[in-house]
Parts: C-alpha cells; structure tokens; sequence
C-alpha cells in the first residue's frame, strides 16, 4: 500500500496522533518545553495504525496540505535546515503557548482586546 492511497485517512489520524501526543505533553510538562519525535517513532505509530511508514518528504506534503498539521506542528522540513543540526531528524510539535499565539493569529490579528472593544460597540441593524 502507497502512501498516497490512505492520504485522506491518513491525515486525520495523524492529527488525533499527535493531539494526543500533546495532550500528554500540555497536562504534564511544567518547563513548556516542546515534545520531538523521531521519524522512525512515528512511522512506528503509523505502522501500528495500519498505516505505511511516513518520512520527512511525506510528512511534509501532508503537511503542506493539511491546515490542522500547521496547528500542531512546526515546519517539519524548513527551508534553511542545517542536516547537522539535532533537531533534523525530529518533528517537532508546538508549545501550547505557540498553538495559542497561531490561535489570535487566526482572528485577523486583532487582540483580545480589540476583538473585545469591537464587540461592545457592535449595534445591530434592524430591518
């Protein structure tokens, strides 16, 4: 079986896979420090889901494909990557802090307070 066969399952199931992994990581890490795996832990995972093994190319065209992967992880192939560097061969999943930052980003930007300002000057129009 290619990967290209299971790519819309495929996707899915990796998100629930690393949100659990995060999960995991957010309920017990005090230092905030973000949680790697190697590629052969996850083409482990995957295996053990009956799903064939996933590697830096193909991890990121899913990537590249998928909105919630951009949620929960970190560009897995950068453009600038130094293949000496230890964090190459990891994927490396974002801070809780970094998710919620993605998460004001999303709004357009604004701030809680804005978002909060324009919410209290909102007045209905009735017809």
């Amino acid at each position: 079986m290619k990967l290209f066969e299971v790519e819309s399952n495929i996707t899915q199931d990796l998100v629930l896979l690393l949100k659990n992994q995060l999960g995991r990581t957010d309920s017990v890490s005090r230092d905030r420090a973000p949680q790697s795996l190697t590629y052969p832990a996850l083409a482990n995972l995957m295996n053990n889901m009956g799903y064939p093994g996933i590697n830096k190319d193909s991890l990121k065209k899913l990537y590249d494909s998928s909105s919630e992967l951009k949620k929960i992880i970190r560009d897995p192939k950068p453009p600038q990557e130094d293949p000496n560097s230890p964090e190459a061969g990891m994927i490396i999943l974002k801070t809780a802090e970094e998710r919620e930052k993605d998460a004001i980003g999303s709004t357009g930007g604004k701030g809680i307070d804005a978002m909060a300002k324009q919410a209290a000057n909102y007045k209905p129009e009735f017809s």
